[in-house]
């Protein structure tokens, strides 16, 4: 085989059907036009790929080209979801090697609405995953779970849930992202999963929070590190009859809702937590829910109280402006005793409040932790740079120039700090009022366009593409 051929296996950087021509220019000489075909993925809107055509390209081309293909399988980039779905299930028990693959699986099951022009043919997906079953090589959970789920689809002739069959015939899945209905089987089907590490799960309903402990018993999984929530919340205590789950270190909450009772079960149930970030619900989903009981001051208790491990925290904005701390003194020192925190994404109205006059360089000093490396400052408000006068993100530039930035500033060992702006034309003064656009002092100042989202990590949910000023002690 050819050197391009050779070097298919080093060119993850590469799309999926940029690494499928690499592999098949070599060999096309060799192969009858009719026996080949480009596969489909997310990125080839023709649809042109069939697990047949994959299948039976080439006996020496197909295990280096599946390695890549199924690497992450998407199932909300199919045109038909419904009768694709169907079709990959058939092949990953027919043929169990493409399984061994999928390091990544996202489903959502709202796509999977059943519609007139499918034709689905049930009989034979339910007789080849009884073969797969019968065959060996499944774990025992695994193939209780297969076979459970193949009974209530005969009966029904639709899908109970489809994530069960999918982790089943996935041994080495890595990351599962979802939006389902019903939760309460991916408790048990990810115990089918020993290498998964991530979870990112998308509550179905977007007018009001999921529970949060509806899905708790499926983030109790050992091999979690990872653990990102969209639309869950939680307005009492949970978790009192589970163990802690030490292996997860990110948590990530985007439109959620907790309270102080909710904040203390997360740091109970997952003790070793290094990163935490925290957007409170949009107005769509939370307009029923009761007003937020918790505030700067208690959120910073709970977290010196029980985030020893804590590195990364980000607070989202909005908890803060809706829900001020009017008389509360802690909301200054909130994050002073984090001792581990590191990086830290908040809104300016976290650290300062209005009134405080010449006490303001106290003030910061009093909010920050001493060993922190980086800060990020959120918007107050997500707006378009054309309805915002730049004049309150050149007031933050200021306090950023003025405390953190000078020798004022008594973070030494701060080594970045970002600002996303409301407008775009917001620029950085000196002390004498003039435009400093390349240093300040010994910070490189630079300017970047990026996307991003409430909780940057987040997959889901509405994102912007703001101007983000940054310094970088040089």
């Amino acid at each position: 085989m050819s050197q391009k051929a050779r070097s298919a296996s080093s060119v993850e950087d590469k799309m999926p059907y940029e690494i499928w021509s690499m592999i098949l220019e070599p060999l096309e000489a060799e192969l009858s036009s009719q026996s080949w075909a480009r596969p489909m993925t997310q990125n080839d809107p023709q649809n042109t790929r069939t697990l047949a055509s994959v299948s039976g390209v080439s006996e020496a081309a197909h295990p280096v080209a599946n390695q890549f293909l199924y690497r992450t399988l998407d199932l909300e980039s199919l045109e038909k979801p419904r009768v694709s779905t169907v079709s990959l299930l058939r092949a990953f028990a027919d043929q169990p090697i493409l399984g061994e693959h999928v390091q990544k699986l996202r489903v959502n099951f709202s796509k999977l609405v059943a519609t007139t022009k499918d034709d689905i043919k049930w009989d034979e997906l339910l007789k080849s995953l009884e073969r797969r079953i019968g065959a060996g090589g499944l774990r025992s959970e695994a193939k209780q779970c297969l076979q459970m789920w193949v009974n209530t689809t005969r009966q029904n002739k639709d899908f109970p849930d489809i994530v069960t069959p999918f982790v089943s015939l996935l041994p080495r899945l890595q990351v599962l992202e979802c939006q389902m209905k019903r939760w309460d089987p991916l408790a048990g089907n990810l115990k089918n999963c020993p290498s998964l590490t991530e979870v990112r799960l998308k509550a179905a309903n977007e007018t009001h929070p999921v529970s949060i402990a509806e899905i708790l018993p499926a983030l109790m999984h050992p091999t979690l590190k990872v653990v990102r929530l969209y639309g869950f919340g939680s307005e009492k205590k949970f978790g009192g009859n589970l163990w802690p789950n030490s292996s997860v270190e990110t948590v990530d909450l985007g439109d959620s809702y907790l309270n102080k009772d909710g904040v203390s079960g997360i740091f109970q149930l997952f003790p070793k937590l290094k990163n935490f970030s925290y957007e409170f619900g949009s107005v769509k989903r939370m307009k029923d829910c009761q007003r937020a009981q918790i505030t700067i001051g208690e959120l910073g208790d709970e977290l010196r109280a029980r985030g020893k491990y804590l590195e990364s925290l980000t607070i989202d904005t909005v908890v803060l402006l809706h829900f001020p701390d009017a008389d509360d003194n802690r909301t200054l020192g909130s994050f002073k005793g984090l001792e581990s925190l590191k990086h830290l994404c908040v809104c300016k109205p976290c650290l300062i409040k209005s009134g405080y006059g010449q006490d303001e360089g106290r003030a910061w000093e009093n909010a920050l932790p001493s060993q922190l490396e980086s800060i990020h400052f959120l918007p107050e408000l997500r707006v378009t740079s054309a309805s915002f006068p730049p004049r309150k993100d050149e007031e933050l530039l200021k306090f950023v120039r003025k405390y953190l930035l000078s020798n004022e500033g008594r973070l030494r060992s701060l080594k970045k700090v970002s600002v996303e702006l409301h407008c775009s034309k917001a620029q950085v003064h000196d002390e004498s009022g003039n435009v400093v656009e390349d240093y300040f002092g010994e910070w490189k100042i630079g300017r970047k366009e990026e996307w991003v989202s409430m909780v940057p990590t987040i997959l889901y949910g509405e994102k912007f593409k703001p101007t983000i000023v940054e310094f970088i002690r040089s």
